[in-house]
């Protein structure tokens, strides 16, 4: 993959005036994106709100420039799947407190799909100095929520009340551990995808990115979050099946795997390795199930299966009693099959299937770069069969990413049906 300047755009009149305006706002945006994945949810939201101007002008420039031809078949897949949550949400709304809320939730499918744009014209004008301020506020971000998390996990120390609860053997960052874990997951990705396949890069930026490695692979044994982990085990190695690197990678995650269980079997039972492995989760999985039986065509609405949870359990009860007789961790299906499929249907579950397809097909005409893609695919996937990876962290992050590969695709690919939607 290159991230070098290519023909520059075509700008006259409005466009011309305020393009260079709304591409700088787009790389300050995901600045405070990178950095506020491991330090605050409030700063991902607050990135979130500056790329909608960039979307939307660059999105209107490719239309007016290219018609509905310059849209990628992954961005048409994430609209269909907004439309088919705002509309399982308007068929159930009498069943929902504020359908408007539930509906506004598929936002960051909707920025999926308008995000392609404006990466595309920051990829036109990137260069080393870009990604070494990008790696700046990673490595900060992620020191910074590293260090807090470690203080909290060996001394108890929380001196900004952020966790308010004992460690129990986690690292908790700076948020909590399951966004710490997913967030250092899917940077460890973008991170190993982006040093084996770019090149050359200069020494200046090969030391950020090793450095950023070792944090994200610290924060992700520490956090003791085995859905994450393991994630990145079956990730990471795709990326390399076929790459020289293959071994010494699969040596790493060998050694990555070791630590993750000696962590977990210094702990409690009830917090280590096997702390899952009993009925709670089982039992959300099959009230999950249940649901999706209720309305398995459109669903119970955005975000709707835990809204129906107490509902469900006195409905069906559980399929494996709990000693405490209640069913905790109602919070998502924690699996994303069964969440979109009780939330949006079978409907909404194939347009997420087909979204998947999509992202792998628009960059099949590169090895190395599809192989980077479909790791990245494997590490949201892999971590979705245990935990609904699409909150507020999650979902900016997964979108901006895949975002930023149709991108970068669609400026290195010759044949632009591929992204017209139509063969």
């Amino acid at each position: 993959m290159t991230l070098q300047p290519t023909t520059l755009p075509c700008t006259t009149g409005f466009f011309s005036r305020y393009y260079n305006t709304f591409e700088r706002i787009t790389l300050v945006s995901l600045a405070i994106l990178v950095f506020g994945l491991f330090v605050s949810t409030a700063l991902c939201s607050l990135a979130f709100a500056l790329l909608i101007p960039p979307c939307l002008f660059f999105s209107w420039k490719d239309l007016q420039s290219h018609k509905f031809k310059s849209i990628a078949m992954p961005s048409w897949f994430l609209v269909g799947l907004a439309c088919a949550g705002i509309l399982a949400t308007s068929l159930n709304h009498a069943d929902i407190n504020g359908p408007f809320e539930a509906v506004f939730k598929t936002k960051y499918f909707v920025y999926g799909a308008l995000a392609v744009a404006p990466l595309k014209a920051l990829f036109n004008n990137w260069s080393d100095s870009r990604t070494r301020t990008m790696l700046l506020c990673l490595v900060v971000g992620l020191a910074i929520s590293n260090t807090y998390g470690l203080l909290h996990l060996a001394f108890g120390l929380d001196p900004l009340g952020i966790h308010n609860v004992p460690a129990y053997g986690r690292n908790y960052g700076a948020t909590d551990c399951m966004r710490h874990a997913h967030s250092c997951l899917y940077a460890l990705v973008v991170l190993t995808g982006y040093y084996y396949i770019k090149s050359p890069i200069s020494k200046s930026i090969k030391g950020l990115l090793i450095f950023a490695i070792i944090l994200t692979i610290i924060g992700l044994i520490s956090s003791g979050t085995r859905g994450a982990t393991g994630a990145a085990l079956i990730s990471v190695p795709i990326m390399f099946w076929k790459h020289k690197h293959f071994f010494r990678t699969a040596f790493v995650g060998g050694i990555l795997a070791v630590a993750l269980i000696i962590l977990c079997a210094r702990t409690e039972m009830a917090t280590g390795l096997f702390r899952s492995i009993g009925p709670e989760r089982a039992n959300i999985w099959m009230l999950a199930i249940k649901a999706i039986e209720e309305k398995p065509l459109l669903g119970h609405g955005v975000r709707q299966f835990e809204a129906q949870g107490n509902r469900l359990v006195a409905t069906h009860g559980q399929w494996i009693e709990t000693p405490s007789g209640e069913v905790v961790g109602l919070a998502h299906a924690h699996n994303i099959v069964l969440q979109f499929w009780a939330d949006t249907g079978i409907i909404g579950l194939s347009i997420f299937i087909g979204w998947l397809w999509a992202m792998w097909r628009v960059t099949r005409f590169n090895g190395l770069f599809s192989a980077f893609n479909l790791s990245f695919i494997f590490a949201f996937c892999s971590a979705g069969m245990f935990q609904y990876v699409f909150d507020t962290q999650g979902a900016l992050c997964i979108m901006t990413v895949t975002a930023a590969f149709v991108a970068q695709a669609q400026l290195e690919s010759n044949d632009k049906s591929d992204f017209a939607g139509a063969e």
